[in-house]
């Protein structure tokens, strides 16, 4: 039996330690309010700042969901960071000057950061300098570019290590990350490899940060998952277990240990969802 883990919470942000080279994230769907820090008004920000303070919501609820699938099927649990502040009070993925105005939310904003940076750290320094980071957002469909799942990668240059070790259309074969999923019925965006990802959603500045093309860094991917998928439980609960599958189906491309072995649990597939 599998025994049941715990998160941390501190600061606001909540964290799961794992021993999997997968690390998630997610930082806009708290609803908390820092102590001391009123809702950012966007007053004199520069329009770089890109500034928004709706939460994804459902986003934490889909990204503890796939983690606890992961941990189901191989025995072992990926990394998790989640912000349980709200982005109208810190927008986690922003840079520093552009994600909160009153001093009192750094050390919130900190923590995140400081959390994400300790678990890239480990992961690197346990699995020969590699690992895979998910930062699992939410977005409206696009009414000029209907996807499920907008996929955002820099065009290709966070995930800059998978790449140079296989091809530039890693994601896409029908054994990657967005090939799997697509298998599983969701279209996404792009929608497969040479097509420029949609400008709004090619990727924030967590995998901007934190991607392979830093010395530093692990391969880095944004999804941006529409409404329908993550505010409905039946969907969302589907689209956790078809993540989950392509994770663990991909976990060789990332983690070098031999002894690793599935558990032999078998995903039924996602039950009906309409769409």
């Amino acid at each position: 039996m599998i025994p049941d883990v715990s998160y941390a919470n501190v600061l606001m942000v909540d964290r799961l330690r794992g021993t999997l080279p997968v690390l998630l994230a997610c930082g806009h769907d708290g609803i908390e309010q820092p102590a001391g820090v009123p809702p950012r008004s966007a007053h004199g920000l520069p329009l770089a700042c890109a500034f928004n303070s709706s939460r994804d919501r459902e986003a934490a609820s889909l990204t503890r969901l796939v983690a606890e699938q992961v941990r189901r099927r191989v025995g072992e649990a990926p990394y998790v960071v989640i912000a349980t502040f709200h982005r109208r009070y810190i927008d986690a993925n922003r840079s520093a000057d552009c994600a909160f105005e009153a001093d009192a939310a750094q050390p919130y904003y900190d923590e995140y950061h400081t959390v994400l940076r300790n678990f890239i750290n480990e992961i690197r320094d346990e699995n020969d300098a590699t690992g895979l980071l998910l930062d699992l957002h939410g977005s409206k469909r696009r009414e000029d570019a209907s996807a499920d799942i907008y996929v955002g990668t820099e065009n290709g240059l966070t995930i800059t290590a998978l790449r140079n070790s296989t091809d530039d259309d890693v994601l896409y074969r029908r054994r990657g990350l967005v090939g799997l999923l697509q298998a599983a019925g969701y279209t996404t965006l792009p929608g497969e490899p040479g097509v420029p990802e949609y400008p709004s959603f090619k990727g924030g500045y967590t995998v901007e940060t934190y991607g392979s093309h830093h010395a530093d860094g692990i391969d880095a991917i944004q999804l941006e998952i529409v409404a329908e998928l993550r505010t409905n439980s039946t969907c969302r609960a589907g689209l956790a277990r078809d993540i989950a599958d392509a994770i663990v189906s991909l976990l060789p491309q990332w983690d070098p240990s031999p002894t690793r072995r599935s558990s032999g649990w078998v995903s039924p597939g996602s039950p009906p969802c309409s769409r």
